[in-house]
């Protein structure tokens, strides 16, 4: 028994041992194994967003999935809250930091026991927020655009009209219109003089008087514009001369119809992109934008980019910008979301002053896709997550993200939550929207219409298969009456009279015997 007891006592020991063991070896690898972390955010699409699925709310977004991502990696739990006043951090008159900034802030201050263990939000790296908290690798270089309404008032609507006949010239038209009758008539000839033709056949009794009209003018008519458009036809020519007639015009129609089609689904695509862009009456510049005197300005609350006009940059273009948002009656303070700037700025002749990747998420995601930015970019921040100052927590997340970038993961995280995630169809393959990352000036001249110089290799090609036609209805006629003349000679020939042989009648009655 005493043996048992002992035996017991080793087995136990053992097993504490090893699972001490692996509980120090996880501390090791994985110091923040086991902890919960308290996280603030801020909504801001696309970084954070906070969205019903069945009867809870969740978040998504851009923060919400690299965090996710960093628990995996430093295996830690957390707790994902927005900041509770819905502000970034400043100095207030008391000199005390407010939103996410005062939540680390009193973190450290309280070894922990109240505020944040970090700030999971697009936070603008500032000298003097470095002061008072630790932050990490940013995550986002990023600067200032003007979301507004792309304006179309004042614009012919008619230039941009889609047309039917806009892919070839006037001339071009002419001459394919002019190619089909001279195949008809050349097909209706063929048929008349042509021995082996359907006609001829009708006149010798051989076919009915349905097929001896198959190449009359209508007929004729009828079959180059059905082969035309590729829709068959009830009867072939029965002649080699009207055969490679229609092999040749068959293999023209072709080369046509080929070069119609791609040149309207340009003309298409163009009409499309074109109105939505470069010829509008919107303001394509910071300065023009500045200049006029109908927009409305507005920035977004205690936003990054407020406080980057108002404390931060010193441009004239910036103070200008400065000036008429504390000028405007919809004051910087009045607009408290978002969505209600994006709201503004889609109804017109309202400028919301954003950042560029804010700007681009909203360009490619607001119906009716109207929205546009300005050609130009002020302001070059750095945006990343922080920490309570001194926060044992940073060199493990700095670590993290700089992983991260190195294997590209927050590339993909980006180009998933802000490039590839559109509602709006004409962004372009690479998720930029023309409206935000216009092109030059030569993308909006109206495609080229395709004209009789790119076309003269098939004009040539028609006109070697009419030849070539001709040359075989030709050989064909003159045969026809060669043999015809050889059957005259030898029907006419004489007959030689044997003696004896015009007396004798065969005797039908007579016995074989």
């Amino acid at each position: 028994m005493a043996r048992f007891e002992a035996l017991l006592l080793l087995f136990v020991t053992v097993c504490s041992s090893e699972k001490g063991d692996r509980r120090h070896n996880e501390q090791k690898y994985f110091p923040l194994s086991g902890r919960r972390l308290n996280i603030i955010t801020m909504p801001s699409a696309p970084y954070t967003m906070r969205v019903l699925n069945g009867d809870q709310w969740v978040f998504m977004g851009y923060i919400p999935e690299l965090i996710q991502m960093l628990s995996q990696k430093l295996h830690f739990e957390y707790t994902l809250t927005f900041e509770p006043s819905l502000k970034y951090g400043a100095i207030d008159s008391d000199g005390q930091w407010t939103g996410c900034i005062g939540q680390l802030v009193a973190h450290a201050n309280t070894n922990g026991t109240s505020g944040a263990d970090m700030a999971a939000v697009m936070l603008v790296q500032t000298s003097i927020r470095q002061q008072a908290v630790d932050f990490v690798h940013p995550l986002v270089s990023n600067g200032f655009t003007v979301l507004l309404k792309n304006e179309e008032d004042g614009v012919d609507p008619l230039r941009f009209q889609f047309s039917i006949f806009a892919p070839f010239s006037p001339v071009l038209w002419s001459l394919i219109f002019l190619s089909a009758l001279c195949v008809a008539a050349l097909l209706w000839g063929t048929n008349r003089v042509n021995p082996n033709e359907w006609r001829r056949k009708y006149i010798d009794s051989q076919v009915g008087e349905i097929e001896g009209q198959t190449f009359d003018v209508a007929g004729s008519l009828w079959f180059v514009f059905s082969t035309f458009q590729w829709q068959g036809f009830d009867r072939a020519p029965r002649s080699i001369g009207g055969r490679v007639l229609t092999v040749f015009w068959v293999l023209f129609a072709s080369v046509v119809i080929i070069s119609y089609t791609a040149g309207l689904v340009n003309d298409l695509h163009w009409t499309s992109m074109a109105r939505a862009h470069s010829l509008s009456t919107t303001p394509s510049t910071l300065r023009e934008l500045i200049l006029r005197n109908d927009y409305k300005w507005g920035v977004l609350k205690n936003s990054k980019t407020w406080e980057y006009i108002s404390n931060v940059a010193k441009t004239e273009n910036v103070k200008a910008i400065k000036q008429l948002l504390m000028q405007n009656q919809d004051r910087p303070d009045n607009l408290l979301t978002s969505k209600e700037a994006v709201s503004n700025a889609a109804k017109g002749k309202f400028a919301f002053v954003t950042t560029s990747m804010n700007a681009e998420y909203h360009v490619m995601n607001t119906v009716p896709c109207n929205l546009k930015t300005i050609n130009d970019r002020f302001g070059a921040d750095s945006y990343g997550f922080a920490f309570p100052k001194d926060s044992e927590l940073t060199p493990y997340f700095e670590e993290a993200l700089l992983a991260m970038r190195e294997s590209g993961d927050l590339d993909s995280l980006q180009k998933k939550w802000v490039y590839e995630r559109t509602m709006c169809w004409n962004s372009t393959s690479r998720g930029r929207s023309p409206a935000v990352d216009p092109p030059s000036n030569d993308y909006f001249g109206r495609p080229r219409k395709i004209d009789l110089h790119a076309m003269t290799g098939c004009f040539v090609f028609l006109v070697v298969g009419l030849l070539t036609s001709l040359f075989a209805a030709g050989f064909e006629i003159w045969y026809y009456k060669y043999t015809a003349e050889n059957r005259m000679l030898n029907l006419q020939e004489p007959t030689v009279d044997v003696p004896g042989m015009a007396d004798e009648q065969p005797n039908d009655t007579a016995s074989p015997y």
